[in-house]
């Protein structure tokens, strides 16, 4: 029943709106915007009580928010998350300064993070797509393809103009039904994953997952150590 698995899935995967599910507080509205599923933490706000080195996820949107409202009134420090599916992402301002700097911000785990790693300040994986779960699950328990993993994937997505030059020169597959195009990543051993619309996307993750080496065009840096756990390939385009 996908209607049943979808919140189940939504606990135990990682996903672009995971930071709602994993964490014990939220502050948000792609809960009600994309229909999800409510999360078992509290919704954040400046009157809550918030208890000391509880994690607390914050949408990207709402960080400007977070910063300058609730984080003042905070009376110990947190965990603090923060990304989101749709746009914008977390970019470095002057809020985002004053989060690191902040005593109340015991560590920061962010997607398409904007700071060197640290001690204090960490990536957070993007994961893969909150509609696609249930077909990547069904992914797993296909049986193994038969013989070698000896096939190179192309990335089968679209052009986004935010970021083209990402994609300058990249061969480009067409697109496929989400099913054949799990089969195909279960398939190579290798996975073309450039850039979408920010530089973390979800076919590095898919690729992981399902047993291939993502082949990555974003900046080493941005994962920090760790992230990946060595199972992606970088390379510069702009590079021969």
């Amino acid at each position: 029943d996908v209607h049943r698995f979808w919140p189940f899935a939504l606990r135990r995967f990682v996903t672009p709106v995971a930071g709602f599910y994993a964490c014990d507080y939220w502050l948000g509205n792609e809960i009600e915007r994309l229909g999800l599923p409510p999360p078992d933490g509290a919704r954040l706000d400046a009157t809550t009580d918030v208890a000391p080195f509880a994690s607390v996820y914050v949408q990207a949107a709402f960080v400007p928010h977070f910063a300058s409202t609730v984080l003042p009134r905070l009376r110990a420090p947190v965990v603090l998350v923060t990304g989101g599916w749709e746009l914008p992402q977390v970019e470095r301002s002057n809020y985002t300064d004053a989060l690191l700097a902040s005593s109340r911000v015991a560590c920061w785990f962010s997607q398409n993070p904007v700071y060197p790693p640290s001690r204090k300040y960490r990536g957070f994986a993007y994961g893969i797509h909150h509609e696609s779960v249930a077909a990547f699950a069904r992914a797993l328990l296909r049986p193994p393809p038969a013989g070698p993993r000896t096939r190179f994937a192309l990335s089968h997505h679209s052009k986004h103009r935010m970021n083209g030059w990402m994609r300058e020169g990249l061969p480009v597959g067409p697109r496929l039904p989400i099913d054949a195009y799990y089969d195909l990543v279960r398939s190579a051993a290798f996975v073309l994953s450039p850039c979408g619309d920010r530089c973390d996307t979800y076919r590095t993750y898919e690729a992981i997952g399902l047993g291939a080496v993502p082949v990555v065009n974003a900046p080493e840096a941005l994962y920090g150590p760790g992230l990946l756990g060595g199972s992606a390939v970088f390379f510069d385009p702009r590079r021969p």
